[in-house]
């Protein structure tokens, strides 16, 4: 049965999400970061393996 009475006293303040938004804005930006890190590191890789077969 549904009762009235809340037994939840949590007051929240106005910037209580605040943390929220910066995190998910930051989040994207790490990830390129990483992945521009990642493809730097990475750029001696042979991404095309026919490419030395056709351009000789």
């Amino acid at each position: 049965m549904y009762a009235e009475e809340n037994h939840y006293n949590h007051v929240s303040d106005d910037d209580s999400g605040c943390w929220m938004y910066i995190v998910s804005i930051f989040i994207p930006f790490i990830g390129i970061i990483l992945g521009l890190t990642y493809i730097a590191k990475n750029e001696d890789i042979d991404l095309d393996p026919l490419h030395k077969y056709f351009l000789n």
